[in-house]
């Protein structure tokens, strides 16, 4: 085992500063008008993708899996959490659709799919390159028996953190076919059209879950490519994949109910504060209880080696339910404290803007500079987890300032073609 850094433990009432700086408590009889604002919602997931990177730091240096030389005590609690930290993205993305559905003029037929959709997959695909270019490059890994087309081809992540990249698309996807073209209200007698597309969320929600839950580890991977796919490189390889996304139909539900929700939640603050306090640590030890004897049946000695699809994909399904459960719960904590608590500062704003960018780009250092580049080739090992940390954050932040710079020229271009357009059809 390395030596312990004790300056490590810093880290934890850091984040509280980073998150309450410049912060505002409202009064005992007032409230946070702002608490699902748009700009609110991006200093949330600013703080949360700064979340993430701990989380993912954390895999390389206080998880229970490593090899023991390499274990370094001090990030435990952000190792079991990065399925409830991406939830707060998926919350946010579930809400934001429906709501600019409402507030945005002819949001879905004005070319969603190029506006919404394939900005995610260029900018996830781009940092998979990146990583690609990286682990050729510098790291000189073997690219041969067709490993670099099955790197290229995307289904052989070069990123091992660019999963939410791969599913995102498809749920926003999802909601485009249903809320685009579910348009009258009589298709389902006695239901409203938004009620139908918002069913039909649920269902195929419901649908990739099961499917998901269904599967072996690595079992989707070798599915596609083959035996190619063995290494832990390949799509839908845990339940990380799926165990948050219940909180993308739950964001439409809530935008769709706020007006009914957010007086209740008021009225009833105090109640709904004590309920979570209670359940949240009891939800989080079942869940954790869960995975560790069910998610893995197909390989944990803990089951019998004679167990069948069926009892496998139950034994996930119940460690999905505990999970799931411990998202929502982690998520309407969020939104209970963000009813009193107005959150901003210059520093979460910069990380709401460049949130996409940093989630996908800080990996990359944090890799390169561990114990082995995705498990598989090792650079330059930083033997110290405080200095990863800083280095992880010093090089990741200013590299995802500059995609995001990348990624939005050609949104000033397209501004500046549809500003003169305009204004050329109003001078005929």
């Amino acid at each position: 085992m390395n030596e312990v850094n004790n300056w490590i433990y810093l880290v934890y009432p850091i984040l509280l500063v980073v998150l309450f700086l410049g912060s505002r408590v409202s009064k005992e009889d007032e409230w946070n008008e702002e608490a699902l604002s748009l700009k609110q919602m991006k200093y949330w997931q600013g703080f949360v993708a700064l979340m993430i990177m701990f989380h993912h730091i954390s895999q390389k240096w206080s998880a229970s899996w490593i090899d023991k030389k390499y274990f370094v005590p001090g990030l435990e609690f952000f190792v079991p959490i990065g399925f409830v930290l991406t939830s707060f993205f998926i919350f946010s993305s579930g809400y934001g659709l429906y709501k600019s559905v409402h507030t945005k003029k002819d949001y879905l037929k004005n070319r969603f799919i190029v506006r919404r959709i394939l900005p995610i997959i260029a900018m996830g695909y781009g940092v998979h390159i990146v990583f690609l270019l990286v682990r050729i490059i510098v790291l000189h890994e073997d690219m041969g028996n067709n490993k670099l087309l099955y790197y290229l081809s995307g289904f052989k992540m070069a990123n091992p953190n660019g999963w939410f990249v791969i599913i995102m698309p498809l749920f926003y996807l999802v909601f485009y076919l249903a809320f685009r073209f579910v348009k009258r209200d009589d298709v389902v007698p006695g239901f409203y059209n938004e009620k139908v597309a918002l069913i039909i969320v649920i269902l195929c929600t419901l649908a990739y879950q099961i499917f998901c839950a269904s599967l072996d580890h690595n079992e989707f991977g070798r599915m596609l490519l083959g035996e190619a796919m063995n290494q832990d490189d390949g799509w839908v390889r845990g339940e990380w994949w799926y165990n948050s996304i219940e909180l993308f139909p739950i964001g439409i539900l809530f935008a769709m109910k706020e007006e009914k929700i957010v007086p209740h939640l008021k009225k009833h603050y105090l109640f709904y504060v004590i309920l979570v306090l209670l359940l949240i640590y009891p939800v989080y030890n079942i869940s954790q209880w869960q995975f560790g004897h069910t998610y893995y049946c197909d390989s944990n000695p803990f089951w019998d080696n004679g167990m069948t699809r069926m009892d496998r994909t139950k034994e996930r399904f119940i460690c999905l339910c505990c999970e799931a459960l411990l998202a929502i719960l982690a998520v309407f904590g969020a939104v209970l404290v963000n009813l009193k608590i107005r959150i901003g500062n210059r520093f979460l704003d910069l990380m709401g803007k460049i949130t996409l960018e940093f989630y996908l780009l800080h990996g990359l250092f944090v890799e390169l500079f561990c114990y082995k580049f995705a498990g598989q080739v090792e650079f330059i090992y930083i033997k110290d987890n405080v200095l990863h940390c800083e280095i992880a954050f010093a090089l990741g932040l200013p590299l995802a300032i500059l995609a995001h710079k990348i990624a939005h020229l050609g949104k000033k271009k397209e501004k500046v073609n549809t500003s003169k357009s305009s204004e050329k059809a109003a001078k005929q």
